[in-house]
């Protein structure tokens, strides 16, 4: 999710819910990056041998839990954002 400008990204850190069906399933975010202006997690499921890759919009935030930051994809920096 875009922030301020074209550079600065709205990223998730710590845990989202990956919805599949009626079943959702909390996963670990293990690192994002950003491909062809297309933001991206690598998860990991509780089960320490299954990883995944999603594109933002394919996991939701758990409210109270997901934590965000602002990134700039210029300077690599980010910056915690208020809950």
């Amino acid at each position: 999710m875009r922030c301020n400008g074209d550079r600065q990204l709205r990223v998730a850190k710590e845990r989202l819910l990956f919805a599949d069906g009626t079943v959702g399933t909390e996963v670990t975010i293990l690192n994002y990056f950003v491909t062809n202006e297309r933001l991206k997690y690598r998860v990991q499921h509780d089960d320490k041998n299954v990883q995944w890759t999603f594109e933002e919009g394919e996991l939701e935030p758990i409210p109270g839990i997901t934590k965000f930051v602002r990134y700039n994809s210029e300077t690599g920096e980010e910056e915690k954002l208020p809950v």
